[in-house]
């Protein structure tokens, strides 16, 4: 028998041109629904679901918790109310309510409110970006101690984000203060610089 005819780009491309807008769109759709796709940040390490928000809102009422903003308020209050700002936050169920909760928590002495506050107005997440506010959030928590405050700051110290100047020796020291506390972002951070 004859050998097949081989075929020219221009034939093959012939056969996949009537599909070819539709092919577009659907490329188009999955690269924007990709981004919605994203991986959770790392921190907070849990990141409660949006349907976890009436149990955290109910199991505030249960424990007749104060309101966020209290002082010396007990711990597993504090914790229920991050976790309900973390789930309207970063499910975007309402980021503005969530970014309250949580100056309420760092306004009544919440090192994780604090930097919760300042990652939320720093990276502007579902609400109006304020590098400004952010920073002061962030480096109050850095103030008194906070491993993530540390991270958090030394990162835009390390990229020179957010309206902070590029200084990659001060970001190694705040990375080394995150590391003395476990922190394992930071420890893998002073492990990098020291790599460069």
């Amino acid at each position: 028998g004859a050998a097949p005819k081989a075929s020219t780009l221009e034939e093959e491309l012939a056969k996949l041109r009537p599909s070819e807008a539709a092919l577009r769109a659907k490329w188009i759709k999955d690269d924007q629904e990709g981004w919605r796709k994203l991986p959770p940040r790392a921190w907070p390490s849990r990141q409660p679901k949006a349907e976890e928000a009436p149990r955290l809102r109910s199991r505030l009422l249960e424990e007749r918790c104060p309101p966020a903003a209290t002082r010396d308020s007990p711990v597993a209050c504090a914790e229920a109310h991050f976790d309900l700002a973390t789930a309207l936050v970063f499910n975007n169920l309402s980021p503005e309510e969530g970014l309250k909760i949580y100056r309420d928590l760092g306004e009544a002495g919440d090192l994780d409110g604090m930097v919760a506050a300042g990652v939320c107005l720093v990276e502007g997440l579902g609400v109006r970006r304020d590098d400004e506010e952010g920073l002061r959030w962030l480096r109050r928590a850095s103030d008194l101690g906070s491993a993530q405050g540390h991270f958090e700051l030394g990162t835009l110290t390390y990229m020179g984000a957010a309206g902070v100047e590029e200084d990659e020796a001060q970001a190694f020291e705040l990375f080394q203060r995150a590391a003395a506390q476990q922190h394992a972002s930071g420890m893998f951070m002073v492990a990098d610089c020291l790599l460069e």
